[in-house]
């Protein structure tokens, strides 16, 4: 929770005049107490949250990876130095 809590924060950060929309799965860290809390304290982003049981929308994103996805930055380091207040 702590490592995708940074990660919210940093794009939060990041795209200061954008609304975001993060798309996650179903994984309890995605849905704990400290990530709600902080989201719903935010008027800049709003979470959403694949199906239970939604395996089927991986072959969208097998589309998607092969005919329109770009590289990206990935942010996290394999550390758990951050506190979950950054």
């Amino acid at each position: 929770a702590e490592t995708f809590l940074r990660f919210l924060k940093k794009i939060y950060r990041k795209y200061p005049k954008k609304h975001l929309h993060v798309i996650a799965d179903n994984l309890n860290v995605h849905k704990h107490k400290a990530i709600r809390e902080w989201v719903n304290s935010k008027k800049r982003m709003t979470l959403h949250f694949t199906p239970t049981y939604s395996s089927w929308l991986n072959q969208i994103v097998d589309v998607y990876n092969k005919e329109r996805a770009k590289p990206f930055e990935w942010t996290y380091d394999g550390t758990k130095n951050s506190s979950i207040n950054n």
